[in-house]
């Protein structure tokens, strides 16, 4: 699981918006055993009994796997550890099936458009990216997995509303399931760091002024040059364009995804907020910090793991990743992401994503591609990949599985706390302009947050670029 968010820019040639540039990112109706998971309010637009549904592919697929002796190819976006647990699901797969296996870890969005372009991709697909599959499913390269659920029976129900939703074209059609769900907005913080600026290890903020009082305790400032940070604005997951405006009570996107509204109010005061450091530090000195860091969340070298960082915002797989370390001792907690002091109602927000899993449309075996879908849907294999990986099983049943076998305290208040009570909205947005509106998205924001420029002006430039382009391209699809 990556845990630095990193915008990207595809092209497919002949697609919706004609190759227009395209690509971003790496996440819960509950029963009454363990703890309920609040599942994230689907736009209805994304229901599954809106009307514009395109014809079902033909040959339809049929209930039965793949004939023995075919191979299933399996692309997946992981690496290491992740990719190592997933590869052993996939080989106990073929084991059942006696459909042998191909599993090749890739970590390159253009080669996967170019395998789908080419008329030669996998079987299988699956990426931490859930709007490039969304921008991929509405220029026509990935198979509707609808007809797969009827023929098979699969049964939707099992699976949290959120990883459904990942993988649903606006109520068009069904192209990718989840292979897992994470929450990305976990304010992790460093016990010893707090103590050792004089504050309550036990008392994280709960409002964003909170947080700033806290941040400046905690900073240290040598010679101009930041030596520990209170907070990085910048640092873990919150790049992703929706984080602050959730964070802050928004949205840069209408319910029903018609319309972009990246000057919502909420988004402009989380830009502010953001803005604020740049313009105590400087910008300079923020850029200089920033590339400093230089390490991941699996050294022990990890900014919040060692205090010089006494605050940021990660994913619920990190404690995966402290677990391995014996290097030095780690002390960090979690909490929610923080609230206005003056949005009450917005405490408890967290931004999720979903590892989505997708069939090429002119996949060579896509029959034994869904059933690999359906074998690591099933509850105990989506809890055993999952306690590894260290994301939240998608599956109902699996979720209440993964609770029960998690010993890591950190990590079980996420499972436990943060999905069951926590105000979970998804972090990606699946449109035809998703990945576009991103990028431009991630420029605009640097303008104001770098470069001082006026936040409403920016949004509101951003806003007349990309409104025209998702109104043709939905006018363009018939929706």
């Amino acid at each position: 699981m990556a845990t630095k968010w990193i915008s990207r820019r595809a092209f497919l040639k002949g697609a919706v918006l004609g190759g227009a540039g395209l690509i971003l990112t790496a996440c819960p109706a509950p029963a009454t055993v363990a703890p309920v998971v609040q599942p994230t309010a689907v736009p209805p637009t994304m229901a599954p009994e809106a009307t514009a549904v395109p014809p079902a592919e033909a040959p339809a697929p049929t209930a039965a796997p793949a004939a023995e002796g075919k191979t299933m190819v399996f692309w997946p976006e992981w690496g290491g550890k992740d990719a190592d647990i997933l590869k052993a699901q996939v080989d106990k797969w073929s084991e059942k099936t006696g459909i042998a296996n191909e599993f090749l870890p890739i970590r390159d969005h253009t080669r996967m458009i170019a395998s789908m372009s080419a008329g030669n991709p996998p079987d299988l697909l699956m990426t931490w990216d859930a709007n490039a599959v969304g921008q991929w499913g509405f220029e026509g390269v990935l198979k509707d997995l609808q007809p797969y659920i009827d023929a098979t029976g699969f049964d939707m129900k099992a699976l949290f509303p959120i990883g459904i939703a990942s993988g649903n074209l606006m109520g068009i059609k069904q192209i990718g399931l989840p292979l897992t769900n994470y929450i990305c907005t976990v304010l992790y913080y460093n016990k010893d760091a707090f103590t050792a600026g004089g504050q309550d290890p036990e008392k994280p903020p709960e409002t964003w002024e909170e947080l700033w009082d806290l941040s400046e305790k905690l900073t240290v400032v040598e010679g101009g040059q930041i030596k520990k940070m209170g907070y990085g604005p910048l640092t873990g997951q919150v790049g992703h364009p929706t984080v602050y405006a959730y964070a802050f009570g928004g949205s840069i996107w209408s319910d029903d995804r018609r319309k972009v509204t990246p000057d919502d109010e909420a988004n402009i005061e989380g830009l502010k907020f953001v803005r604020q450091y740049y313009e105590k530090y400087t910008t300079a000195e923020m850029q200089r910090w920033a590339t400093s860091l230089g390490t991941e969340a699996d050294a022990p070298t990890y900014p919040i793991y060692t205090g010089t960082m006494g605050m940021m915002v990660d994913g619920e797989w990190l404690p995966a990743y402290v677990d391995k370390i014996t290097d030095i001792k780690i002390n960090i907690g979690g909490a929610y992401l923080p609230h206005p002091a003056a949005k009450p109602e917005v405490k408890g927000t967290m931004g999720a994503n979903t590892n989505p899993m997708v069939i090429p449309t002119q996949a060579k075996n896509p029959d034994a591609g869904f059933d690999f879908i359906k074998f690591i849907s099933e509850p105990a294999n989506s809890a055993e990949m999952c306690l590894i990986v260290g994301n939240a099983s998608p599956v109902v049943e699996g979720l209440k599985l993964q609770i029960a076998q998690t010993p890591q305290p950190l990590y079980k208040w996420v499972l436990e706390v943060a999905w069951a009570e926590g105000q979970v909205k998804p972090l990606t947005i699946n449109s035809p302009v998703g990945s576009m509106y991103n990028d431009a998205y991630d420029r605009y924001k640097l303008e104001v947050i770098e470069d001082g420029r006026d936040a409403v002006e920016a949004m509101t430039a951003l806003k007349e670029e990309i409104q025209p382009e998702l109104d043709a391209a939905l006018a363009k699809m018939g929706i």
